[in-house]
């Protein structure tokens, strides 16, 4: 199997992280980047997804299936949620009528105290290969948030936004099976190990003025940036049948953690920053299964449907049990569309995909929940990607 994946992304959208904020690191656990589109849209379940490229990003032991070589260029992606066109309604009405508050409506005033806006971009760099149960890619991606904070008088705002520039490498091989196994004729192992640099902009606590001069002044680095360099490394296992496959990650086991530097807005290093905690992601363990049922009708018309179970971080007793839960299904239908649909941190999703010779477009709606229980903060977005497969 030969591939090349090309991925085209317009760049003004890159810009939107960019935008000026000023320094803020609290050595918190940092965010982390969403799971990809093909994942998301069956509920974020994909560690034994292995007839899917994002099931890469989602096991190390996804490896071991590509033998055949497989080279990577380039990939565009682009997620949103509606409350980005609330701020844009908003912000425009204020710069129309001289930033007079007075001129917004009570419809307007209500979207705002209630709008949690999300822009991210995947791509343009994806460079890399897999041949032979060894990959190395190059990848980044991109994501900024605006959230509304209420209180008395006028809400303030929480800004962030960080690029990522990645390097991940990773091995996977196929294990022989012992007799005790019974069914599971394939097993995987994989490891991998990831290079990340994170371009971080903050501003925990703006004004309604702030937020509307963040928003006129994309790419202008008004008080500076954080940089960011950490390293860690994912190991997992996949037991796989013919209809079912089980699945179990280790993700950052020695614990993923951020040494940030500080740099003016002109790009020179701040000598003596300040709070500059390192920031870190915790080690997580996640477990899955999936169960496929073969030709469901005849092969062109529906063919096989595909069931997904994973539970994320399942030694994390602090977080609620329905935020680790994934679920989620895939159907093929006419042997080139996917259809798909699950349930994420308690919220339905789905999704679809085309898959052509040459081309392939996966989109998804899924609701993200912000707050520490289930329906505290939902955020609904929207995910378009679109790979060239040559």
């Amino acid at each position: 199997m030969r591939r090349a994946l090309l991925r085209i992304m317009p760049l003004l959208l890159v810009l939107t992280s960019l935008s000026a904020g000023y320094l803020y690191c609290d050595g918190s656990t940092e965010v982390k980047p969403p799971p990809p589109v093909d994942i998301i849209a069956t509920g974020g379940a994909g560690l034994t997804s292995y007839d899917k490229f994002g099931m890469l990003f989602m096991n190390p032991a996804a490896f071991a299936l590509y033998n055949d070589l497989l080279v990577s260029v380039l990939r565009a992606g682009i997620s949103a949620n509606y409350d980005l066109y609330n701020y844009y309604s908003i912000f425009n009405a204020l710069s129309q009528n001289g930033m007079n508050f007075s001129a917004l409506s009570p419809t307007q005033w209500q979207e705002l105290i209630n709008a949690n806006a999300e822009l991210g971009v995947e791509g343009p760099i994806a460079l890399g290969f897999l041949w032979q149960g060894i990959g190395v890619l190059f990848y980044n991606d991109f994501q900024t948030t605006l959230q509304t904070i209420q209180e008395a008088g006028f809400p303030y705002f929480n800004y962030d936004s960080y690029a990522d520039f990645v390097c991940l490498a990773g091995f996977g091989f196929k294990i022989p099976v012992p007799v005790f196994l019974g069914k599971f004729s394939e097993v995987y192992a994989g490891v991998n190990v990831k290079y990340i640099n994170r371009l971080e902009y903050s501003n925990p606590r703006m004004s309604l003025l702030e937020a509307y001069d963040t928003a006129i002044s994309i790419a202008v680095f008004q008080n500076g940036f954080l940089w960011g360099q950490a390293i860690g490394s994912d190991a997992g296992l996949m037991l796989k049948s013919e209809d079912l496959a089980l699945g179990l990650v280790m993700r950052d086991w020695f614990g993923t953690q951020f040494s940030w530097r500080e740099y003016a807005a002109n790009g020179q290093q701040i000598i003596s920053p300040t709070n500059l905690v390192p920031t870190y992601w915790a080690p997580e363990l996640d477990v899955g299964s999936s169960y496929t049922v073969k030709s469901v009708l005849p092969k062109y018309l529906l063919g096989d449907v595909t069931f997904y179970f994973d539970l994320d971080d399942i030694l994390n007793f602090t977080q609620d049990f329905f935020l680790k839960v994934r679920l989620g299904a895939e159907l093929s239908v006419f042997s080139f569309l996917k259809l798909r649909a699950g349930f994420y941190e308690g919220y339905p999703t789905a999704g679809f995909g085309l898959v052509f010779p040459l081309i392939t477009i996966n989109a998804a709606y899924f609701t993200e929940e912000l707050g520490e229980l289930p329906g505290s903060e939902p955020q609904q977005n929207y995910e378009l990607e679109i790979d060239i497969i040559l």
